[in-house]
């Protein structure tokens, strides 16, 4: 019988820095078996939020509707993994089946990253009276390379940080079915416990997506989904029985 007070979130487990590139490459084979529909999901998905971006008023719209798809994107990943063919309405699997608490997540995570740059701006403007002035006046000329270094660092921190709380989220709502604070939660103990995973992930994509610009931007048709479809492999990594195996 299990013990009364028991944590009922799912368990993570720490794995080796180096998964971050198995979880990119594994995607990448989930990727290869349905290419067509993974692309037209990527471009569907793109073209939402370009359109999106263009109206000022549905700009937060963007934010929200971020991790609704990214829960379809890993529900797709588990289908594909399984051998089953995608079809057409699996684009919206995600909003259909969990839309308020994947909104939610969104809704949090934007929140967080909010708190996150304020802190940031009040240990900056502690640490280095007036060059947050400066920055707000956009003074150009008053500007050296060594004020906006912190700035920058600080940034990239805040962000990283706040991703920790994100990146696990809407896999955990639509596969652990937890509600929005549990997610960024669970998402936050993993991630912590896994940064040097994730940090190596991110780094390998964000070069692996400085080749994909290079041909004519054709590369991206397969970036965005293995981006996408990594959201299920890291997840199945991290709280699930190991990587997929490989298709």
């Amino acid at each position: 019988m299990a013990a009364p007070f028991a944590d009922p979130l799912p368990v993570h487990q720490h794995v080796p820095a180096r998964h971050g590139w198995r979880w990119i490459v594994q995607a990448f084979y989930l990727v290869r078996e349905q290419p067509v529909t993974w692309a037209m999901f990527a471009l569907a998905y793109i073209a939402l939020q370009v359109v999106l971006s263009m109206v000022p008023a549905l700009g937060m719209a963007g934010m929200l509707l971020a991790p609704v798809f990214g829960g379809s994107f890993v529900l797709a990943a588990q289908k594909t993994e399984r051998g089953e063919p995608l079809r057409r309405a699996d684009f919206l699997t995600g909003l259909r089946q969990h839309g308020l608490s994947l909104a939610a997540v969104g809704a949090l995570y934007s929140v967080l990253l909010m708190l996150g740059l304020v802190a940031l701006e009040l240990l900056l403007m502690l640490a280095a009276p007036g060059l947050v002035e400066r920055l707000a006046a956009e003074d150009a000329a008053t500007l050296a390379a060594s004020d906006l270094i912190p700035v920058m660092i600080g940034a990239t921190v805040v962000v990283f940080v706040v991703n920790l709380a994100y990146w696990f989220a809407p896999a955990a709502v639509v596969l652990a079915r937890l509600n929005a604070f549990q997610a960024l939660r669970v998402s936050f103990r993993a991630g912590l416990t896994n940064w040097l995973a994730i940090l190596v992930y991110s780094v390998m994509l964000s070069l692996l997506l400085f080749l994909a610009l290079l041909p004519l931007l054709l590369g991206l048709l397969l970036w965005f989904p293995v981006l996408y479809a990594s959201g299920y492999t890291a997840w199945r990594d991290v709280f699930g029985n190991g990587l997929p195996q490989r298709c």
